[in-house]
């Protein structure tokens, strides 16, 4: 036997999650890399991995063969498919063994196996198998019981004991000779498996350090499990050979199992489902009938160009064959927009077909805004539209809903989607394995950067990373692992958008298993990708909270005004709208909310809708750095210039500066003469950076532009200069278009219906406090009057009392401790019987069921009964309403009313007599409020006292990153706390400082906790907080040294007799927010070919990035830099040569010391001079330092203190 006959048959992936460590396309690799002709994939419980498999197999002329080790009645079982037919069973074997519930593990019963046992060859499994365990205590009875068992299922021919070579294992040897010695009593064929979890034997070690990752064990527990005894790897035929020479047979067999095994897969039909037609139409008739129908609706006075698109379109879709396809999306938007739903304008390049817009998918003419067909769908290259789809979030699910109702639960699925190691987590998780602790390793991890995509191995090249790589063997050792582990699956879970809706039953296509954390949904075990190579026809529904927003707020005003708008017919050049943006006002707005899109806006002054699509174009990576180009140009300022007069006309919409990718299509065709599906093929080559494919492109760009007679030097300078670099960063206009006509929608609104607006804003963000504030600050500026919740006017929302008076209230569903049945219950009951006239009668005429202490304490507290009188007696009487209410039964129960016997027909109900009890006092307001509505709504505890705080204190808004490291003083409220235990087990806290002026975090670490414990609960209190101001996760924050208490009455009393009280601040309260210098903000990510990818974000000016300058070491690296020769850290560049690093006293720091502990570390040792000598410990350096202290049990815990700071934050 050669070894090219060879087959590894018993093979365990990634998508073995946590247990096998290499890739489909390793294992490949790794089978041809052994000169061998055939491989099989068998992932353990599920098969998610079979199609990429299949096509790296087939890529390099490997035969794949399609398996799984699948548990029958709780034994592994290795299943192996000889054909289609045996495929199709993998597929429903998996999907019964993953949803059934009645094991903890995904397992399939003998009568299961047995129904699905057609074309599947079965392996007796792995060590743990129910038939090694019998081979091993030489059961013979049941190794024979369960080896008919299978040959009756399988066919003897198809059933194999499995024989592994495992010395070091104890009893493998002997299970081996059981199944040789019953192999030729039974007729049971042998055969060699590997059970191979990753494909080298040098492999080892970072597969045993995946095992720790999913055993949360360490490297060096010598009582967790491994497998590092055992080679697991993809063994060279060679030493197999020796290992099983007694036994040729098994080896040749495997080449004899891989002969009978072939699977083909049809990669290039697609599967739609069949749209219900009318009867005697085709798909394709339909469509066209359809289009006609909304064409004369939308050009009534129709062009030449508008009928000529129209009919280029439809002859497109027709003989590509996706007429049912635009039928499938058309009927399911269109029933969204019926039930009310709203649903966004249009998303990705779907906005440009105008059979998009006559179907009523999108709402965006894409003649009208210069939109391109075959960006979206290209007569070059047949493809699978896609058109994702944008609908308010509260109501996504109500469109699914509709979908499986329409073509069956069980084919329509969502798509499973992998959790995968990025750089930064197998970064941390392989440290965590070895035993280095968590702040260690997170300083490690943030030397990589945090833009998504970023590979180890690029970051290896940044200086910071490198230097820790070669200084540290451990770094060295856990970053060599991390690149090994980068990319490998971590978990599952359900895609954020991502749906199939096939023409049969689902699992005839792909397997199905239960989500994650939910076991009522189902979801695909192939992933988005497969599932589009198979032809699957794949929808993503997104939920957008801003199109919730606008459909709110056009509810709320068809209550309050009773009208109705139509948001399809806006103007698009509306002057209220358009001055909105000019002056930044933009809280709400979508897409154009963020301080750097606001400053922009401001100096742009958008006057056209052009340059709202352009924003949404330009702010992101790369293109950013043209904004203040596009801006001076707009306004006159800066020379608008063309690289040659034909391109003018396709650069003149954005002053000549190239935004769009469909500017890209444009320019190929009237420079090169490229079809726009040809132009479009070179937008994704570029995309895609294949260099074969570049260079053709490249050459065909320029033979088109000397045919079309234009000069060779400036085609190149065109393709080099503009096509290459600007198609690696330009946007899909469609997409932009579409997101930029949702951000006029929102703005319209907020110019010409700002109350309604804002209360369905408020209601959208309701459970984010934060947001609350910024958006009562925003009603404040624009002269909203924001109310606390009335139980005769408020809604379960925030509600709109009449538009002209501009007054929201708060709902009563915002108030904590109301229940969504009571605050349903209220509004039914006032609806039906009208407003409650008193506290008697609300008693009397709610449910006794829900009329509770708890109830009643939130309604009273939030200001709800405040229309019945004095907020104080019903917060300190609830007792008093209780018994009232016991009185006068339960009448909705059928109960008779206490009062109603004794009285008669006639009488009337006594009222509840409350003892006097004095008004409230502001104090005890706004203590209510914020302890029952989370925030301050009247007022502030501290407004009024800016002045006089400022005197005593620092005011938070007036820090700047100046002064940072800068001992201050704080005054303030406590707003929030978050109490963190030490490894010593000692407790410290963080807590949120409110002063006049705004918020920031405080860090009391154990000695500063526990002297100021007992203050942070006292009523009254005003804190005084002397500290350190650092700069973490782009907020300042404060280190506190030392806390006193101040009485919040007597200040007030104070500054009023000092003349320092402003008693117009106290009434209008003050609005406090988070002081941040790099403000974070997401916009959508867009793949290699420029599309945008449904449902995944990054973060645009995150923190992380520039936060890792912080984090510089070890030592030498940041000290290169050239510090201030009277600085100790440019002392320290001095001593790294000093052989006598001999001290009194070592401080040991983390090999990767960041900057600021080092400030810090210096400030504590030169507060206590004296004679001892100290040196720090990095990595495997001692530093002697160049100054001497007076050692002493307070400084030693000063430097606990800051060691331990940064192992909570770094």
């Amino acid at each position: 036997m050669k070894s090219s006959d060879f087959v590894h048959l018993h093979c365990h992936s990634t998508y073995s999650i946590l247990e096998g460590l290499s890739g489909p396309k390793e294992i490949v690799a790794r089978a041809k890399k052994l000169g061998q002709s055939a491989v099989a994939l068998t992932d353990k419980h599920h098969v998610h991995g079979l199609v990429e498999f299949h096509q790296a197999a087939e890529k390099e002329g490997i035969k794949p063969i399609l398996g799984v080790e699948l548990f029958v009645q709780s034994t592994p079982l290795v299943l192996l498919a000889q054909n289609n037919a045996g495929y199709q069973n993998l597929l429903t074997l998996a999907t019964i063994a993953a949803l059934e519930k009645t094991h903890s593990f995904p397992t399939v019963s003998l009568d299961v196996l047995l129904e699905h046992a057609k074309g599947l060859i079965a392996l007796s499994g792995p060590s743990s198998s129910a038939l090694s365990q019998a081979a091993l205590v030489e059961d013979t009875e049941k190794i024979q019981s369960l080896a008919r068992t299978f040959q009756d299922i399988f066919g003897k021919e198809n059933f194999y004991f499995e024989l592994i070579d495992l010395p070091n294992t104890i009893g493998q040897a002997e299970i081996n000779q059981q199944f040789i010695r019953w192999g030729k009593k039974l007729q049971v064929p042998l055969v060699v498996s590997c059970a191979s979890h990753y494909c080298s034997a040098e492999d080892a070690e970072v597969h045993d350090i995946l095992l720790c990752i999913k055993n949360n064990a360490r490297v060096d527990d010598p009582s967790r499990f491994s497998m590092r005894q055992e080679n697991y790897s993809m063994r060279p035929f060679d030493e197999l050979e020796k290992a099983f020479s007694h036994v040729p047979e098994a080896l040749e067999n495997t080449r004899r199992i891989a002969d009978q095994c072939s699977v083909l897969f049809d990669f290039k039909t697609y599967h739609i489902p069949r749209f219900t037609v009318p009867t005697g139409r085709t798909e394709a008739e339909y469509l066209r009938d359809l289009c006609l129908e909304g064409f004369s609706k939308k050009y009534p006075k129709a062009t030449e160009e508008q009928q000529e698109r129209l009919q280029h379109e439809l002859h497109i879709i027709d003989d590509m064959g996706f007429a049912g396809y635009f039928l499938i999306v058309a009927d399911f938007v269109n029933e969204a927009k019926r039930r009310g739903i709203t649903v966004g304008p249009g998303r990705g390049s779907a906005a440009g077909s105008i059979v998009s817009y006559c179907l009523g998918i999108t709402t965006l003419d894409p003649l009208e805004h210069g939109l391109i067909f075959e960006r979206f769908l290209n007569p070059e290259r047949i493809t699978m539209p896609d058109i994702d789809t944008d609908f308010a979030d509260n109501r996504r699910d109500e469109v699914l809903d509709y979908v499986r109702e329409k073509y069956g639960d069980d084919r329509v699925v969502q798509i499973c989607t992998f959790g995968t190691l990025a750089a930064r987590a197998a970064v941390k998780d392989v440290g965590r394995a070895y035993g280095v602790p968590f702040y260690e390793m997170n300083i490690l991890a943030k030397l990589i950067p945090a833009r998504p995509g970023t590979r180890l191995e690029d970051a290896l090249n940044t200086p910071e990373l490198k230097v820790a790589y070669e200084s540290s063997e451990l770094y060295r050792n856990i970053i060599d692992a991390a690149l090994k582990l980068e990319g490998k699956v971590r978990h599952i879970s359900v895609h954020a958008c991502g749906v199939i809706i096939t023409p049969e039953p689902a699992v005839q296509y792909t397997p199905l298993q239960r989500a994650p954390k939910d076991e009522d949904t189902v979801i695909t075990q192939y992933s988005a990708k497969p599932l589009e190579a198979l032809g699957l026809l794949k929808m993503d529904f997104l939920g957008l909270s801003n199109l919730t927003i606008i459909q709110t707020t056009l509810a709320i005003i068809e209550r309050t005004r009773k009208k109705k708008i139509d948001m399809s017919a806006l103007p698009l050049d509306d002057r209220e709208t358009f001055a909105l943006l000019q002056r930044g006002e933009t809280t709400g707005v979508f897409q154009f909310e963020s301080a750097g899109m606001r400053r922009h806006l401001k100096q742009l002054k958008p006057t056209k809708f052009g340059d709202i699509t352009a924003m949404t174009a330009l702010y992101r990576p790369g293109p950013m750095e043209w904004i203040p180009s596009y801006i001076q140009r707009k306004h006159g300022r800066e020379q608008v210039k063309y690289i040659h007069p034909d391109l003018e006309h396709i650069f003149q919409e954005t002053y000549g500066i190239g935004v769009y990718q469909e500017q890209i299509l444009q320019l190929a065709r009237v420079f090169a003469g490229y079809t726009l599906g040809e132009a479009d093929l070179l937008r994704r080559a570029i995309g895609k950076k294949i260099k074969q494919e570049l260079d053709a492109q490249h050459d065909k760009f320029i033979e088109g532009a000397v045919k079309k007679k234009y000069d060779k030097q400036l085609a190149e300078k065109i393709f080099t200069e503009i096509i290459m670099p600007f198609a690696g960063y330009g946007f899909p206009k469609a997409h932009a278009a579409g997101y930029a006509r949702i951000a006029y929608e929102t703005g319209y609104l907020k110019a010409h219906y700002p109350t309604e607006f804002m209360a369905a804003l408020l209601s959208s963000d309701a459970q984010v406090t934060d947001r609350i504030m910024i958006e009562i600050e925003e009603c404040r500026h624009m002269g909203i009057d924001v109310l606390p919740p009335d139980i005769n006017e408020s809604l379960k929302n925030f509600t709109v009392i009449a538009p002209e008076e501009k007054t929201i209230r708060f709902g009563l569903s915002a108030i904590k401790g109301v229940g969504v049945n009571s605050v349903d219950q209220i509004i039914i009951e006032r609806k039906q019987n009208g407003k409650f006239a008193s506290i008697e009668d609300f008693v009397k005429r709610l449910p006794t069921k829900i009329l509770n202490k708890k109830l009643l304490d939130a309604l009273a507290k939030s200001g709800t009964f405040d229309c019945f009188g004095n907020r104080k007696t019903f917060v300190l009487h609830q007792q008093k309403i209780i018994e009232y209410r016991k009185l006068c039964g339960d009448t909705n129960a059928g109960q008779q009313d206490l009062f109603d016997t004794l009285g008669g027909e006639n009488a009337e109900n006594p009222s509840i007599e409350f003892p006097t009890t004095s008004s409230m006092t502001s104090q005890e307001r706004l203590e209510w409020e914020k302890e029952i509505l989370g925030l301050y709504i009247s007022s502030h505890p501290l407004a009024g006292l800016k002045k006089y705080i400022g005197k005593k204190a620092h005011l938070i808004a007036n820090f700047t990153k100046d002064d940072v490291n800068r001992k201050v003083t704080l005054a303030g409220i406590l707003e929030g706390i978050k109490k963190i235990r030490t490894k010593k087990n000692e407790t410290m806290a963080i807590i949120t400082l409110g002063d006049p002026t705004g918020k920031m975090e405080v860090t009391l670490f154990p000695r500063v906790y526990a002297e100021a414990e007992k203050l942070l609960v006292e009523p009254d209190t005003v804190l005084v907080i002397c500290g350190t101001l650092n700069l973490r996760a782009a907020q300042l924050q404060l280190r506190a040294d030392a806390i006193k208490r101040s009485s919040l009455s007597t200040m007030i009393e104070k500054a009023k007799a000092e003349g320092f009280f402003d008693e117009e601040e106290a009434k209008r309260g003050i609005s406090p927010v988070r002081h941040t210098f790099d403000e974070e903000e997401s916009i959508e990510m867009i793949d290699d070919e420029g599309n945008v990818i449904a449902g995944e974000n990054i973060t645009l000016n995150a923190h992380s990035d520039a936060n890792a300058d912080g984090f510089l070491g070890p030592l030498g690296i940041w000290l290169m830099e050239g510090m201030p020769t009277d600085d100790l850290l440019e002392k320290l560049h001095s001593s790294l040569s000093s052989k006598d690093t001999q001290a009194n006293h070592q401080i040991l720091l983390p090999s990767r010391a960041p900057k600021q502990l080092l400030f810090d570390l210096k400030n504590a040792l030169t507060q206590f001079p004296g004679t001892e000598s100290v040196a720090l410990k990095i990595g495997q350096q001692n530093l002697l330092l160049p100054l001497t202290v007076t050692w002493s049990p307070i400084l030693e815990k000063n430097i606990e203190e800051l060691l331990g700071e940064y192992a909570v934050f770094s």
